[in-house]
Parts: structure tokens; C-alpha cells; sequence
């Protein structure tokens, strides 16, 4: 069975990495990105498209606003939501686990470091 992941992410390298990294460590994984936060929408509405986990970006204001939607969705038992993001602010990252984020991942510069939690991930 194929897993369905959505990132939203507006930094393009963030997402060839991170899409990469995840093809590496689930085989069975087909990635969708929305490099605009508005774009997230249409891969929800569509049944085909529609994510089994949404990898989110959420400090740009835009990243705030669209997560603050996404836990709002009347569908929201139907993905999971992971925050995909730096640790500059961990405060927020905790407020982000307190509003409905399944987990949270880390930006790391390191690839096989990013594979890791990744995997860690998939055991969760």
C-alpha cells in the first residue's frame, strides 16, 4: 500500500531533501509538494491526492495560518500532521504539539541524521 505524504514547504531545497529522504526510508511512499501554502487545498479535496501525513513547514506566517486551518478541517482524522522545522523556537515548537501536530521533526543539515528521524518516525 502506497503512503501518501504532502509537504508544505516554500523552500524547495527543504523539500527535494526531505521528499528524497522519505523515498529512502519508506519505500512505499508517494510525495506531493506544495511549494504555496494555498495550493495544500486542492491535493485534500481530490480523493486520489488526498495525504495520509502533511509534513509542514509552520513558522512563516503562512506556515502558521495553514496548519491553524489544517487542525480545523472537518477531515482532520484523516492525516497526520508533522511540523517540519529548524530549533530556534522552542517554545513554539511545544505550542505546536499542544494545537495538534503528531510530532515534530528537525531541519538538520545532515541527511543521514534526517533518515534517522525519519525512521524513528515510522515506528511511531
Amino acid at each position: 500500500m502506497i503512503m501518501k505524504v504532502l509537504i508544505i514547504d516554500d523552500d524547495e531545497d527543504d523539500t527535494l531533501i526531505l521528499s528524497d529522504a522519505l523515498k529512502n526510508v519508506w519505500p512505499h511512499v508517494s510525495c506531493q509538494i506544495s511549494p504555496s501554502h494555498g495550493q495544500w487545498k486542492t491535493y485534500l479535496e481530490d480523493s486520489e491526492t488526498a495525504p495520509d501525513i502533511i509534513f509542514i513547514d509552520a513558522f512563516p506566517l503562512r506556515g502558521k495560518k495553514c496548519f491553524e486551518e489544517l487542525t480545523n478541517l472537518d477531515i482532520r482524522d484523516h492525516f497526520k500532521i508533522i511540523v517540519y522545522t529548524d530549533e530556534s523556537r522552542p517554545l513554539e515548537i511545544d505550542g505546536y504539539k499542544n494545537m495538534g501536530a503528531s510530532e515534530i521533526l528537525m531541519k538538520t543539515g545532515n541527511y543521514e541524521e534526517l533518515k534517522m528521524s525519519l525512521s524513528l518516525l515510522k515506528s511511531t
